[in-house]
């Protein structure tokens, strides 16, 4: 019986083995059979939904997005970026230029030294060189889908730092952006109205600081750069009225070229909470009272208004699936970084006097 009961013994532990050797080879099937998944799961703007939201505080893949659009592609690609380095992005361009599909590449050349390498039949290049920055980030599918993004066409912008992307799908508005020098772009899409501005905009300034004097109970910003004096003095005024505000900013620009204004906001008793963690917080974008959206490539600076090649718009009335989907992404901002009551500032200032 002794025998026999060693035997069963080594059986169950040669079963045992052999499972735990399944189990370690099918990982990486498994894992491999998610990713795809994900991938055929990755919605694009459509007539059915035409504007979409993605966010990597959502979990989502913003490489994974671009890559989705761009193999969807039948006819054309306008990008227009600050840099475009990523390999794969631009191995897939290539083989789609060499499909018969025109692919426009709007970009600062100083920081994008690999574009050259694409030269051929149905590329098109417009190097920017100009006074400023070529800051944008857009992306125009087929003339009918456009996304707007925070993120450069880097591996690291895509993959690893904090941004966001709005998709859109209007061949009107598409085609308007391809086609038109227009500074501002006013644009309907079920219900919804989309303000753009092309930067450098005094007008763009003057109606960010019309919507938000238009503010009621609140207002939450993400930022990665705010510099701007009058958007400053804005949101104080704003606070001072009893509006709600709080800003999230990158901790590296908080203490650098941000500092002052931090220091400004904090004093007036607005809290302002710091990002955590080695990747950028590259947002561009604010909510005000569950009901507009202000999104773009631009930074809060001076620089953005007045000198760069930048954008931004503001989308209204907000759907309650976007408010939902918005408040999501807050919430899992305000998780991952600094959400105490008291600002940042209190931290690394802490002889500021506050409000």
């Amino acid at each position: 019986m002794f025998e026999n009961f060693v035997l069963k013994d080594k059986k169950y532990k040669i079963s045992l083995y052999k499972w735990r050797g399944w189990v370690t080879l099918s990982i990486p099937l498994l894992v491999g059979v998610f990713v795809i998944f994900y991938a055929l799961k990755t919605s694009l703007p459509s007539a059915r939904s035409p504007v979409l939201f993605y966010s990597t505080h959502n979990r989502d893949d913003l490489k994974l997005v671009l890559i989705h659009a761009i193999e969807k592609s039948q006819r054309s690609i306008h990008f227009r970026t600050y840099a475009l380095t990523d390999l794969s992005i631009l191995s897939l361009l290539k083989k789609k230029a060499e499909q018969g599909i025109d692919v426009h590449l709007y970009y600062h050349k100083n920081t994008s030294p690999k574009v050259h390498l694409l030269e051929g039949v149905h590329f098109y290049f417009y190097p920017f060189q100009g006074k400023g920055l070529m800051h944008e980030k857009l992306w125009i599918i087929d003339e009918s889908q456009i996304f707007f993004s925070s993120a450069n066409i880097t591996y690291s912008s895509l993959k690893i730092h904090e941004n966001s992307i709005i998709g859109v799908y209007s061949p009107e508005l598409a085609t308007a952006l391809v086609q038109s020098q227009n500074r501002e772009i006013v644009h309907t899409i079920q219900e919804q109205t989309i303000r753009y501005f092309s930067l450098p905009s005094r007008e763009a300034l003057d109606s960010l600081l019309k919507v938000l004097d238009q503010a009621k109970k609140r207002v939450d910003i993400f930022l990665f750069t705010f510099t701007h004096p009058h958007i400053v003095e804005k949101l104080i005024e704003l606070h001072a009225k009893g509006i709600q505000i709080e800003l999230t900013i990158d901790a590296a620009t908080a203490r650098g070229a941000s500092k002052k204004a931090i220091v400004a906001l904090s004093q007036a008793g607005i809290v302002v909470h710091i990002s955590r963690g080695m990747q950028l917080f590259h947002h561009k974008w604010a909510l005000i009272d569950n009901d507009t959206l202000i999104f773009g490539s631009a930074n809060w600076t001076r620089a953005a208004f007045c000198q760069n090649k930048d954008f931004i718009f503001l989308l209204s009335p907000l759907k309650k699936n976007q408010i939902k989907h918005l408040n999501s992404i807050i919430k899992n901002i305000n998780k991952q970084h600094d959400s105490s009551v008291s600002s940042f500032v209190d931290k690394i200032y802490p002889t500021i006097k506050r409000a």
